[in-house]
């Protein structure tokens, strides 16, 4: 191998590194905004469960113990 195969060989190990190095700061970022995501749907979720169980009560409130609306 000469000095010139050297050299490029070099430069594609730079170039390799680096893409390798972009790629990974680019998954990192994918991975954080679908942990926001997901924790924004939790939250989303358990809004809705509390205003179910809101729901659920005041209805309880407005049936008779027969089963009847008031």
């Amino acid at each position: 191998m000469d000095f010139t195969e050297k050299l490029r060989l070099h430069g594609r190990a730079e170039e390799n590194r680096y893409f390798a190095e972009l790629d990974r700061k680019l998954i990192d970022a994918m991975h954080e905004k679908q942990k926001h995501e997901d924790e924004i749907l939790k939250r989303i979720e358990a809004e809705n469960l509390n205003l179910d169980s809101m729901v659920d009560a005041k209805l309880i409130r407005y049936l008779s113990p027969a089963g009847t609306l008031k």
